[in-house]
């Protein structure tokens, strides 16, 4: 059975994978397999598209490996493919699992308030760019300034692996169109959920603590007047 993550970042990342090998299985007669394999030492493979990766089996029966530097040509929903080509003791076994492969812009990163992403369905549009940002976002630490469009231009600190080894840090950017953000946004992207957003000067400073995967819809382009949006179909972290 896949115990890894189901959610995963492309770019330079690295996807820690992991499953469990089981005497009997969800196949088995007895719809039982609760017990690890005796011996172990099994080599389990996990595929991604193109990209792959092997682990031996402990003596819980889990395997893990990690596939370095997911590639970000296919975004999206994915098969990721779990393997055991069998051996002098057991038989071949195979589970697949459905996963999300999503990146984050270029530069910097998109934010949403987390009131709104709390309250967001499905099939909610929310907003990550905009003129009125401030109008289409709601933070529990309150309102947004009006001056604030979206992008984070210098991020704390991103995920580089998954699971993600950063949950949580702080943003600064300018004003208005100032830094303008990426000229084009993946398919399927990392957007940040920001609590609170301040103005100070020229510069936007704001606290996040989640990060959501937003399939982005069409019409987005760097001026405010061309506000980018899409559904919420994943959560990154936590």
């Amino acid at each position: 059975m896949f115990t890894g993550p189901t959610v995963i970042l492309a770019g330079s990342s690295v996807a820690n994978l992991s499953a469990r090998l089981v005497e009997g299985g969800e196949n088995s007669h007895d719809n039982e397999g609760s017990f690890p394999p005796s011996p172990f030492g099994q080599t389990i493979t996990f595929t991604l598209g193109l990209q792959s990766c092997s682990g031996v089996t402990d003596a819980t029966g889990t395997a893990s490996c990690s596939i370095p530097g997911v590639s970000g040509s296919t975004l999206g929903p994915m098969t990721l493919n779990v393997t055991f080509d069998g051996d002098t003791y057991y038989l071949p076994s195979s589970k697949s699992a459905p996963v999300i492969v999503f990146a984050f812009p270029g530069r910097g990163a998109f934010v949403l308030g987390n009131t709104t992403v709390s309250s967001a369905t499905a099939s909610s549009t929310v907003t990550w760019w905009d003129d009125a940002w401030w109008a289409a976002n709601r933070l529990s630490a309150g309102i947004a300034p009006d001056s604030f469009k979206g992008f984070a231009a210098e991020v704390t600190s991103l995920p580089t692996t998954t699971p993600a080894d950063v949950c949580g840090a702080t943003f600064l950017t300018r004003a208005g169109n100032s830094p303008p953000p990426t000229a084009g946004v993946p398919a399927y992207m990392g957007v940040l959920v920001a609590s609170s957003t301040s103005k100070a000067g020229s510069s936007v400073n704001g606290v996040w603590g989640r990060i959501v995967v937003v399939k982005t819809s069409p019409g987005y382009a760097p001026g405010p007047g061309h506000p980018g949006r899409g559904t919420i179909v994943a959560s990154f972290c936590p």
